[in-house]
């Protein structure tokens, strides 16, 4: 199951050279592709300068859009937007309620792009929210749904691998079919499983919106976040609108009432930087010609992630500092469960601290706090094989 894609990644490596990076799940290595990519964003705005958006929105655009809505098993790629980040498209989602605070369902293990802004806007009184645990993972579901039951949500929004534990929605498929009936919107987050964990919204494509970004397993780095809006989005009339969701205004009188262009283009903000989309389109045509799909990838991933496992198991002595994280080895999500890293439940304030001693050794990860405690988080990408995991089982011992 483990592959060996370190060659085309060879400009991150030696950039990283003596270091072991252990956060793909955080910012993944961009191959070496995407630098050809970079330049021919420049290239293009030498050649074209106003004119590149010719290029961008009728060429670039239609192909990054087919390679998102085919990995995320939709059909209408003409409804996927991009914007620079999630929380942009988050914001503008939420503006679609008027009239009384938005009633939103959501987690405990949401990402801060949502969980930042959703907690001062029910600070604020813009919304009314309510917030279920993900552990236990064996009574999420059940509890979920009974949340989702016990009043009328105008959102719901979840992750479908959680950012700080790795583990992923329990139960999604089913889950997600019954909720997609009790709010007006259905949010599925999946910016920590997409390309990373296999899954199809095929069943879903009419009920539910999907935010991700290419920051992680898809590999293009900032600005290339997504939305795919499923057609009962055309009814919505978000008050976040900026000029490119209705192309028709732009030089044109004035209309008496705000319009929105068709599908998708109402949830488009301003002008932005395509550079992040020459990028994606390079990853995605990479991924295709190495036939990386996201069951390859998980595959890969998860190999690696139970071979640092079993190290660390069998280390000869394990330093004081590392002995709550081989502690932590039974309460981490089982591999079935899992996203792309693993995730070592620890007491407040001790990931960080392991975290520190880690990058003494030149390894790096990254940790997270909750209310319940904090989480070291490691995990492995395409640019690495087993010969990274004997390397962190050789600077664990030293």
């Amino acid at each position: 199951m483990i592959g060996d894609w370190k060659s085309h990644y060879a400009r991150f490596r030696a950039g990283h050279e003596g270091w072991l990076h252990l956060c793909a799940h955080s910012h993944h290595y961009w191959p070496d592709v995407t630098r050809e990519a970079q330049l021919e964003a420049w290239d293009d705005a030498a050649r074209r300068s106003d004119r590149k958006w010719d290029r961008v929105l009728g060429e670039l655009l239609p192909e990054v859009q087919r390679g998102i809505a085919s990995r995320l098993g939709v059909p209408h790629s003409e409804r996927i937007t991009f914007a620079s980040n999630t929380h942009e498209l988050l914001v503008r989602l939420l503006s679609c309620f008027e009239g009384r605070p938005v009633r939103v369902l959501s987690t405990d293990g949401e990402f801060h792009s949502f969980r930042r802004q959703a907690a001062r806007l029910a600070e604020t009184g813009g919304i009314e929210l309510v917030t279920v645990s993900q552990f236990p993972r064996e009574s999420f579901a059940t509890r979920f749904l009974a949340a989702a039951e016990s009043r009328d949500f105008d959102v719901v929004f979840t992750s479908h691998v959680f950012f700080d534990s790795g583990g992923a929605l329990p139960d999604a498929d089913r889950l997600l079919a019954k909720l997609k009936s009790r709010a007006k919107m259905l949010v599925l987050d999946v910016y920590h499983s997409f390309l990373s964990r296999p899954f199809s919204l095929a069943t879903l494509a009419d009920d539910v919106f999907v935010v991700g970004g290419g920051y992680k397993y898809l590999q293009a780095g900032e600005g290339a976040c997504f939305l795919y809006a499923p057609p009962k989005a055309d009814a919505l009339r978000p008050a976040n609108t900026g000029w490119y969701a209705h192309f028709a205004s732009l030089g044109a009188r004035p209309a008496t009432r705000t319009e929105y262009g068709d599908g998708a283009w109402r949830f488009w903000g301003s002008t932005f930087d395509p550079t992040a989309l020459y990028r994606l389109r390079r990853t995605l045509a990479f991924l295709d010609e190495q036939g990386l799909t996201a069951e390859r990838v998980h595959a890969h991933s998860i190999a690696l992630q139970e071979a640092s496992l079993a190290r660390l198991r069998t280390l000869r002595a394990t330093p004081d500092w590392l002995a709550p994280v081989v502690d932590a080895i039974p309460r981490i999500v089982a591999a079935p469960e899992r996203g792309n890293f693993l995730g070592f439940p620890l007491a407040p304030g001790e990931a960080r601290k392991v975290q520190a001693e880690l990058e003494a050794r030149r390894i790096l990860c990254d940790s997270r706090e909750n209310e319940r405690g904090s989480f070291l988080r490691w995990g492995f990408g395409l640019y690495h094989d087993a010969t990274d995991v004997a390397d962190l089982e050789r600077r664990l011992s030293v």
